[in-house]
């Protein structure tokens, strides 16, 4: 298993084992409004999904989410932008493969 690391540049990311505890933390440190760019069903169907969604809403969070599928095209992005861009979201976080990372970038 590799080492734990991070990277503090930004974007931030935090690899390693026993990393997901720290991430409502983290988020909040943000702000109170995160947009969560999910793959389809992974994610959302693990226990973690669940703790996470609790934990924020538990902090006073007001959660938006957009799943992605398949590689993002130019026009899904802008559709999200176009969705989200009025929502005074604080922080993008996307937890998910390479499709769902290059979405939330």
């Amino acid at each position: 298993m590799p080492s734990p690391f991070s990277f503090s540049s930004l974007p931030e990311i935090r690899f390693g084992a026993g990393r997901f505890n720290e991430l409502s933390r983290l988020i909040i440190g943000y702000g109170r409004h995160p947009l969560l760019v999910l793959g389809s069903q992974s994610f959302t169907r693990s226990g973690h999904w669940r703790d996470l969604a609790d934990n924020l809403l538990r902090s006073g969070c007001l959660l938006d989410q957009v799943s992605i599928t398949g590689e993002p095209s130019p026009e899904t992005i802008d559709a999200i932008a176009s969705q989200y861009g009025s929502s005074a979201i604080d922080v993008v976080v996307a937890i998910g493969g390479g499709s769902v990372l290059d979405a939330g970038k």
